[in-house]
C-alpha cells in the first residue's frame, strides 16, 4: 500500500451565554478529500473516511 497523508483542521471559540461558559467547535477531517486505505484491528483493509465536517457546542452549568 502506498503512503498517504490526511489534512485535518479545526477551530474553537469560547464565550459565555447567559453567564455560562460556552465553547463552539468546528472540525473538518480529510479536508482535501483524499482516497486512502486503513487497516482495522481485525487485520482488514478498508477505505478511509471521505471529507467529514463536525460541529459541536458545549455549555458548562
Amino acid at each position: 500500500m502506498p503512503d498517504w497523508a490526511r489534512v485535518d483542521i479545526g477551530a474553537r471559540y469560547v464565550t459565555a451565554l447567559a453567564g455560562h461558559p460556552t465553547t463552539f467547535r468546528a472540525t473538518v477531517t480529510n479536508l482535501l478529500d483524499k482516497r486512502y486505505w486503513v487497516a482495522n484491528p481485525s487485520g482488514y483493509v478498508i477505505s478511509g473516511a471521505a471529507r467529514t465536517a463536525l460541529l459541536s457546542m458545549t455549555i458548562d452549568f
